[in-house]
């Protein structure tokens, strides 16, 4: 909201991957800018795509979340950040990088877009919560000067301030020893899970396809063809399941046969119920349809 609230004008346009986490450009929309999004494969967002809807829509800014991606949890390479670092470089476009899940990796991380920005393009966007806990909602914003000058007032009008205990709470998180251990465990943690909602998908859910994210809190499920993920998305909450419809993730609109699933705030224990009852739900829609194909191969790529 305050990047949205600072940068953007009714008409402007802004270029995001798609699909992205729908809280972005719901923002920017808010704030009367045009939203185009250009796709991706599993090293990020198609650079080539990227820089037709650059030259075409001159927008404001692209929105990136490179690091363990919401909804898809992909990992933009290394190579690629050059390249659309590069790219907007020419065209002289700033990028508003969301590094919010850039600390859950499993193993080695790619460094940070903002890292690798030798010409003051990034506006990087930063949270304790994912880390720490959803009630500690402390984010922070890393910018270049020009652009601090406008987002410090947005931010001032929005709130005033920060409430200074919250604040005063994440930096002595943040600096303490003791950090350093809790995300060792918190990765961990993660990694575990996801490994358990695997295996679960493989024995309930054959005909569900995936890549295995290598950092982050979510699963990017494909179903089998001619099954609705607005419909699962109903069904698993009538089953006391809840993933969310990839068609929420879509800053152009229209459907995908995907769904997110979040294994992060599920205990161990409860994960194969779960997931069994997701599953049962896909089978249910399937039937109420055109009927399930035959089971494809379970697949991590």
């Amino acid at each position: 909201q305050v990047v949205a609230s600072a940068l953007l004008s009714p008409g402007d346009a802004v270029v995001c991957e798609t699909p992205t986490w729908h809280g972005a450009f719901r923002a920017f929309r808010a704030a009367g800018a045009e939203v185009a999004g250009v796709a991706g494969d599993r090293d990020g967002v198609l650079p080539e795509a990227l820089e037709a809807a650059l030259l075409r829509l001159r927008p404001k800014f692209v929105y990136l979340v490179p690091s363990f991606q919401c909804p898809t949890g992909r990992v933009m390479s290394v190579e690629r950040r050059r390249r659309v670092l590069a790219l907007c470089m020419r065209l002289r476009t700033p990028i508003v990088e969301s590094h919010v899940y850039g600390e859950l990796a499993y193993g080695e991380a790619p460094p940070p877009l903002k890292a690798l920005d030798t010409h003051g393009l990034v506006i990087h966007q930063g949270s304790v919560s994912k880390c720490a806990g959803g009630m500690l909602r402390v984010g922070w914003l890393a910018a270049p000067r020009a652009a601090m000058d406008l987002l410090a007032p947005a931010k001032a009008l929005i709130d005033l301030s920060t409430p200074t205990l919250t604040q005063a709470v994440a930096a002595r998180l943040l600096a303490a020893p003791a950090w350093t251990a809790h995300l060792r465990s918190f990765r961990r943690a993660l990694a575990q899970r996801r490994d358990l909602a695997a295996n679960a998908l493989a024995r309930h859910g054959p005909g569900l396809r995936f890549a295995m994210p290598s950092g982050g809190m979510y699963l990017w499920l494909r179903l089998p063809e001619g099954v609705a993920a607005a419909d699962v998305e109903a069904a698993a909450a009538q089953a006391g399941v809840a993933v969310r419809s990839g068609d929420a993730f879509l800053p152009d609109g229209g459907t995908t046969p995907h769904v997110r699933l979040c294994f992060a705030a599920c205990a161990p224990e409860e994960i194969e119920t779960g997931v069994a009852r997701l599953c049962r739900a896909v089978d249910e829609v399937a039937a109420r349809g055109a009927g399930l194909r035959p089971a494809a191969a379970f697949a991590t790529v």
